[in-house]
């Protein structure tokens, strides 16, 4: 019976939501195909449909009216073809979206209804019989038909149910507000229309604030809703001594976390695996430890009843999911007066018997559940990756952080910045950096200047400091050089993210045990080195990801994380081939959907491999502090290399407060973590042309301005002659004004008074703290690259680039540049995406009015010129003993570097660590036993590879990764500023 129930329900649920699916392609057109007889394929028809309407009426009002000046923008000089063309068809859509959003809301009123009479539908009989066991190991999750207590709380199921119906309440409010806001615009065109004279000037300006107006309006609608009244109620309400806790259910898939707010007698933090919330109920959690209050808790079969409800929705649409998910969340009230002491983690072995899903095992390959998240470490692998965009930049910035880069290099550089004539000296020489080379590498392949100027714009900027941004500077380094003292950190290049670095964080003991390390594995490759594919024999591998990674269709995987460091060899041929996925996207498809496109929900699924991934080894934290991989790094031997990993360990553990530092969470549009997340500069007021103080001379020489408020309104048209003290801004028939637009220079931005940025002040929990129980996922990589006099004396220039693929779900970056011999200095160039909708900045300038904005900000802006949407940061110098740290948003590459001395050999020594996202757990080396042949005395074991394969192997990943490169970068290029004419 209740096995039927559930059948039932699920029945009709799905197919209700089918229904809101299929109106929801109506309202946001997600161009994919749709064949049934309901909707069939008509694509076509939907994708020409505006351009049709829009030739319309152009044609229209081209054909009656004509385009003029109406004051504040270009547009059809009559009223009566404006009410034809824009206001009579606006209406016509707002009716639509009206009854769509109507029936959407209908819909879901029913669905709802029907649900809530299922809730109370009663087990008849059926035994419920409590585990009163222990808490064990988890166990799979029940199917459909799996008995399922029925709801203990009615009140609270028809809250949250009122709560969804207010989503789509809300859904509808926005139609209506927009209807609203375009009321008065529409009254007016119909006075103005009808009666033949203007408005009345107050009620033009109410109009003219109604269209502006539609952006404030759609973030009030949306923005206030019940999930951010609860934040603001919690941080302005909260009592810090409250002694019950609250417990959210994360929307990953490894665990929950709380959000303490317990005094620190009671302060815990408590997870319960999701495998084993299935079958979790009060009693089970009272032998666990938490003494769980039975009166106040919600009952682990009702949380479960409704994740499954939530997940029941094979169809939900992506702009709903979130929020249904938010008014879903399961929340435990939990006393904790008696939590039972955490288990000790110090053990080099999952003992974990937990069956998890992964990305590519159990689940798709391309699984992201980023958008279900509040918080994500974002990638900037790809322009839609969501929070992996900087701010635009002004020159003067990047110019100011390059300094500061340089400054901190110097020996006790933050002793000596508080010496008054030190540090006077130190301003004296940033004055004088040539301009020509700061402003190349900062506007690199961003914009370009002919030797002469055409009519209108502007010559390159002579100036890009002045004394009050190396004052700014002095005082940003004194306070960093305080952050310094107390964590051994610099914060570097920074502004919408965040790069760091230390030389002190490695003490010499560990740089001698990471220097043997290397030494030891050059000498077992010393008859045959593993070079690097593609390098000329440059780079020598000595631990690389890419030689024996996970292979689809080939590699022997377990479920289980049951592989560990001292017994991995014990696994070798062990586990099930997993499979390859055969999931082929259309790039048709892919070019033609809104949702890859430019400001799109979704990445590129190009970007994952279906044939290989990196394996990263799982590391714990153990309680004396210190972290302890608990299962092997791939390609370095387990047993024979203990002393190696105990080396890595330690590396890693420096590491952490590096990436604690840089690496920002990203949630609803804002970054927060430990480093700057916001640039120095606020943006301009006014960047217009036709601001006259933004140029110098503000005038032509000679030129009386008679325009208003000391203002020139630009004209694009060629002007008729003018008498000789007026003239049009670019009316370059005159000499005067010609002369002027090649010589002016662009004023550039004072900076801000100067703020400290709260380094170090913890925003979000420590990886260490917030990952105890869960662990981390990193990638190693050991290397060296060795030049020869003879063979190769220089490296070349890097190409741009983030780390992995989206397979790997790279975070993070930690490089340790552990020895450097007869090369010159190199240095690691930075770079990160912006938005190519800079809104704010259009409207701000009048047509084709940004000639200011392009010198600037250091780029092209134009609509058919536009640059590509990417910011210089500038570089850091990768010198001997330097741990340089950075979050994996920013693109960056290689500088070229030499033989220092052209009669003798060099090298330069490093390892990688790359920190997968927590959150995001993948495939590891605990769930793959080792496929290295040569590990065993007994060759051709099943699963394993010769050294000859898995090079073939490694030869191909390359060049998918070469492949996936130049299409990342591609991507990258391939977004562009476009300020359009309006």
């Amino acid at each position: 019976m209740d096995s039927e129930c559930c059948d039932t329900r699920r029945v009709i649920i799905v197919s209700a939501w089918r229904r809101v699916d299929d109106s929801q392609f109506l309202l946001l057109q997600k161009s994919k195909i749709i064949s049934s007889p309901a909707y069939p394929d008509n694509r076509l028809i939907l994708a020409a449909l505006p351009w049709v309407l829009s030739v319309t009426w152009a044609g229209i009002g081209l054909g009656t009216a004509g385009y003029g000046n109406i004051g504040a923008w270009c547009w059809f000089t009559s009223d009566e073809v404006r009410l034809l063309v824009n206001f009579i068809p606006r209406w016509v859509i707002i009716v639509a979206i009206l009854f769509m959003y109507g029936n959407l809301y209908y819909m879901l009123h029913r669905a709802h209804r029907r649900m809530l009479s299922l809730r109370y539908f009663s087990s008849d009989g059926v035994s419920r019989q409590r585990n009163t066991e222990g808490l064990q190991q988890p166990q799979e999750r029940p199917g459909p038909s799996a008995n399922r207590q029925p709801l203990s709380n009615p009140a609270e199921s028809e809250d949250k149910i009122n709560k969804m119906k207010n989503l789509a309440r809300r859904m509808l409010l926005y139609p209506l507000a927009y209807m609203l806001i375009w009321s008065l615009p529409t009254a007016v065109r119909i006075y103005q229309s009808t009666r033949g004279v203007p408005a009345p000037f107050a009620l033009q300006t109410v109009d003219k604030a109604c269209i502006v107006l539609q952006g404030f309006i759609d973030a009030v609608i949306y923005g206030i809703n019940e999930s951010s009244l609860a934040h603001w109620r919690n941080l302005i309400f909260h009592k810090p001594d409250e002694e019950i806790e609250e417990i959210e259910l994360g929307s990953n898939n490894y665990g929950f976390h709380s959000r303490t707010g317990l005094n620190s007698k009671t302060s815990q933090q408590i997870e319960v695996r999701s495998n084993s919330l299935s079958t979790l109920d009060t009693d089970q959690f009272d032998r666990a430890g938490a003494s769980v209050n039975s009166s106040q808790a919600v009952r682990g079969s009702q949380r479960t009843h409704l994740n499954t409800m939530i997940r029941a929705f094979p169809h939900l649409p992506a702009s709903l999911r979130r929020p249904l998910a938010n008014l879903f969340r399961p929340r435990l009230l939990v006393r904790c007066y008696a939590i039972t002491p955490p288990r000790s983690r110090d053990h080099t072995q999952n003992a974990s018997t937990a069956k998890r899903k992964y990305p590519g095992l159990g689940l798709d390959i391309r699984h992201d559940d980023s958008i279900d998240r509040d918080a994500i470490y974002p990638i900037g692998i790809h322009f839609n990756c969501d929070g992996s965009e900087s701010e635009m930049l002004l020159v003067r910035e990047v110019a100011m952080m390059m300094v500061m880069e340089s400054i901190t290099d110097k020996p006790d550089w933050h002793v000596k910045v508080f010496d008054t004539e030190i540090a006077n000296k130190w301003k004296a020489e940033a004055l004088a950096l040539p301009v020509d080379a700061m402003y190349k590498e900062i506007a690199e392949d961003r914009i370009a200047w002919p030797d002469k100027a055409f009519p209108g714009q502007a010559p390159k900027p002579k100036i890009v400091l002045d004394e009050a941004c190396v004052d700014y500077c002095i005082k940003e380094l004194r306070a960093k050089a305080e952050y310094f003292k107390r964590s051994g950190l610099v914060p570097t290049l920074d502004a919408s993210a965040t790069v760091v670095k230390s030389d002190i964080m490695i003490d010499e003991k560990l740089k001698h045990e990471l220097r043997s390390a290397f030494e030891k594995l050059k000498e077992e490759q010393k008859a045959n080195p593993d070079w690097h594919p593609g390098t000329e024999s440059r780079v020598q591998d000595l631990v690389h990801p890419s030689l024996y990674p996970l292979v689809y269709g080939r590699t022997r995987v377990m479920q289980n994380e049951v592989v560990g460091v001292q017994d991995a060899i014990s696994w070798v041929g062990k586990g099930e081939v997993i499979p390859q996925s055969t999931e082929t996207p259309s790039l048709v498809d892919i070019r033609r959907s809104i949702d890859y496109s430019v400001g799109g929900s979704k990445v590129d699924p190009t970007f994952w491999s279906l044939d290989y991934q990196w394996l990263p080894s799982n590391l714990a934290f153990q309680s004396d502090g210190s972290v302890k991989f608990t299962s092997y790094i791939n390609n370095l031997h387990p047993q024979k290399h203990r002393d190696i990993y105990n080396s890595i360990e330690k590396l890693v553990e420096r590491s952490l407060c590096t990436w604690d530092f840089c690496l920002a969470q990203h949630s609803s549009g804002n970054s927060s973590g430990l480093g700057r997340t916001k640039p120095r500069f606020p943006r301009p007021v006014n960047p217009c042309d036709s601001n006259l103080s933004n140029w110098n001379p503000s005038m032509p020489e000679g030129v009386v301005n008679v325009m208003s408020e000391g203002t020139l309104t630009p004209m694009y048209t060629q002007s008729e002659p003018n008498q000789d003290n007026e003239f049009e801004y670019n009316d370059y028939s005159d000499p005067r004004i010609i002369k002027w637009a090649e010589t002016r220079e662009a004023v550039q931005p004072n900076p801000p008074e100067f703020s400290a940025w709260p380094y170090g002040v913890a925003r979000i929990p420590p990886l260490r703290e917030r990952f105890q129980d869960s662990g981390l996922q990193i990638i190693v990589k050991m290397a060296s690259i060795e030049l020869d006099p003879d063979k190769n004396p220089s490296f070349p220039l890097g190409g741009w680039h983030v780390e992995g693929q989206m397979n790997e779900h790279i975070i993070g970056t930690a490089l340790y540049y552990l020895d450097s011999e007869n090369i010159t200095p190199s240095s690691l160039q930075f770079r990160m995406q912006t938005s190519p909708y800079q809104d704010e900045y259009q409207t701000a300038v009048d047509q084709n009015s940004f000639s200011w904005m392009e010198q600037v900000f250091g780029v092209l802006l134009g609509p058919m010129s536009g640059g590509a949407c990417l910011q210089n940061y500038g570089r850091v110098e990768t010198r001997e003993g330097r741990l340089l740290a950075f979050p994996n948003v920013f693109h960056h590459r290689v500088t070229p570097f030499e033989l220092a001395d052209k009669t003798k050999p060099g090298h330069r020594r490093f390892i990688a660590l790359w920190l997968v996202d927590p959150f995001m757990r993948v495939i590891s080396t605990a769930n793959v036993p080792p496929q290295q042949e040569e590990w065993l005395e007994q060759k051709g074991i099943e699963g394993t590879m010769s050294a000859e394969e898995a090079k073939g192997h490694r030869e191909k990943l390359m060049k998918e990764r070469a492949a996936f490169r130049n299409d990342a970068e591609g991507s990258w290029e391939g977004v562009d500023y476009g300020f359009c004419e309006h």
